[in-house]
């Protein structure tokens, strides 16, 4: 298992191609780029940038589930989580 810290690199350089990419939707890339920002803030503890990272990638996983919820005639589609599994790992 990587390091915390080595977990926090992988998924920042995650975020970063995220935001990157022009695929994307924007909103996404925005929070993607966002959490990004979070990750880097060594003025903080690893855990407290983890537990905000996961908490702005949940959040952005719940609206996308919300706008995909209703497109099939009323029936939801079910949307995993997006959040990045290398920073759901990371034990406090």
């Amino acid at each position: 298992m990587a390091s915390p810290d080595e977990t926090i690199r992988i998924c920042i350089q995650m975020l970063q191609n995220i935001s990157e990419d022009s695929t994307i939707p924007r909103n996404i890339r925005r929070v993607a780029d966002a959490t990004r920002t979070v990750l880097q803030d060594e003025s903080r503890s690893i855990g407290l940038r983890a537990a905000t990272a996961i908490s702005m990638i949940d959040e952005i996983s719940n609206e996308v589930r919300y706008v995909f919820s209703g497109c099939l005639s009323g029936d939801p589609i079910a949307l995993p989580a997006v959040s990045p599994p290398c920073v759901s790992s990371l034990a406090f």
